[in-house]
């Protein structure tokens, strides 16, 4: 504006978290945020996925929002899936707006450590359990098309997994692959393979089997990395290495934490320690087998949270419990989650097209640029596939 002088300057700064929600900039871009909108109560046990556009959650929970919360007396489901939330959010990354989305079809009951990835705008969602944890498990898949917002149950043949919860997920070659898991009293690390062409399950052969990945109080030491070799069919130790740039030159042992890949570079962020809750980034380089330590950390220190990774490099984490309480019971350490949060934070782990850089930057000294009709963006000279990233007026 004229006569006013610009006191912030924009620059872009890669390996820096940042705090996407809630808002932290200034009064006239918080409004921006909360403009006719509601937002996810504070939650873990839920699971996001990222496009370029938007980041999306499913499920989660939380024990201390009441029943009767006023902001959820209209949802069709609380009553009864408390403390499970039966939900599918989206955060649009350029506006910052949250919209709860409202779907078709059968959503999945099983609201907490599920897995979810996401396949072109096809979200998929696997296992969990309802509560108490393990009373009720699925390994069904259930696929929600984002552009229709239609629910459907995947019907597939040949050896599925088990119903359990807390497995891991990943796509490759067309497959999709679910690693371990619990029922509660139980744990495995069996590897199944589901042809996502034949849509039909395969149990995969292993001669030896590493320690549970879901062990709840077992904290997982980051020197030796158990590995499936594809090839060899059988699971593997990896010995890792240190780049040397930090004194302890590992990641300390955790659990509970999050971790994405992005090409030969795996990322971890957050987890517990015993009683210590965690806020530091590693980076695994899957070539080398070498740790290194992120110069930056998450402002908040937090596990049982999820993360997820955009296509153009852009690590969003978002909820989990950031405070707890300790009691020894019988000799054995019990944790408590007192709080959990709803805070989004997002990390570049890149340096994207100088397109996403001078769309970020023009909406930095734009705020309202992204509230602006479709047919002014477009007069501005703004290109269409920048537009249909946003949540523009009419």
């Amino acid at each position: 504006m004229e006569g006013k002088k610009l006191n912030r300057f924009y620059s872009f700064q890669p390996y820096k978290v940042k705090k996407k929600f809630p808002p932290t900039e200034t009064e006239e871009q918080i409004q921006l945020h909360v403009q006719g909108s509601s937002y996810p109560k504070a939650r873990s046990g839920h699971r996001i996925v990222a496009d370029n556009s938007n980041m999306y959650s499913f499920g989660g929970y939380n024990p201390h929002v009441d029943r009767e919360d006023e902001d959820l007396l209209d949802d069709p489901y609380w009553a009864e899936s408390s403390p499970l939330f039966k939900e599918l959010w989206k955060f649009n990354l350029t506006s910052k707006v949250w919209t709860k989305l409202h779907t078709k079809g059968k959503m999945p009951s099983q609201l907490a450590s599920h897995a979810a990835t996401m396949i072109g705008n096809k979200l998929l969602v696997y296992g969990g359990t309802g509560v108490p944890f393990g009373s009720t498990s699925s390994n069904d898949l259930h696929v929600c098309d984002l552009s229709t917002l239609e629910w459907s149950h995947l019907k597939t043949t040949g050896t599925p997994p088990k119903p359990l919860y807390g497995q891991g997920v990943a796509l490759y070659k067309e497959a999709l692959y679910v690693v371990g898991g619990t029922s509660g009293y139980e744990y495995t690390m069996d590897v199944h393979k589901l042809d996502l062409h034949k849509k039909e399950w395969k149990l995969l052969p292993a001669k030896t089997t590493p320690d549970s990945r879901h062990v709840s109080y077992t904290l997982v030491y980051m020197i030796l990395i158990p590995a499936y070799s594809l090839k060899k069919e059988q699971w593997e130790l990896l010995q890792t290495s240190s780049d040397g740039s930090t004194e302890n030159g590992y990641p300390m042992p955790r659990r509970c934490h999050a971790c994405v890949q992005r090409g030969n570079e795996v990322y971890i962020c957050g987890g517990i320690n015993i009683d210590t809750i965690l806020s530091d980034l590693w980076c695994l380089r899957l070539d080398l087998l070498q740790w290194k330590k992120l110069p930056t950390k998450l402002s908040t220190p937090v596990y049982f949270h999820s993360a997820a990774l955009s296509p153009n490099g852009q690590l969003l984490v978002f909820g989990g419990v950031t405070k707890i309480t300790t009691k020894i019971v019988h000799n054995v350490l019990n944790i408590t989650a007192l709080k959990r949060t709803n805070e989004i934070h997002s990390l570049w782990l890149t340096i994207p097209s100088l397109l996403e850089i001078c769309w970020t930057a023009l909406n930095f000294y734009f705020p309202h640029l992204k509230s602006l009709p479709v047919c002014q963006l477009r007069e501005l000279g703004i290109p269409t596939n920048l537009i249909n990233r946003t949540e523009p007026g009419t």
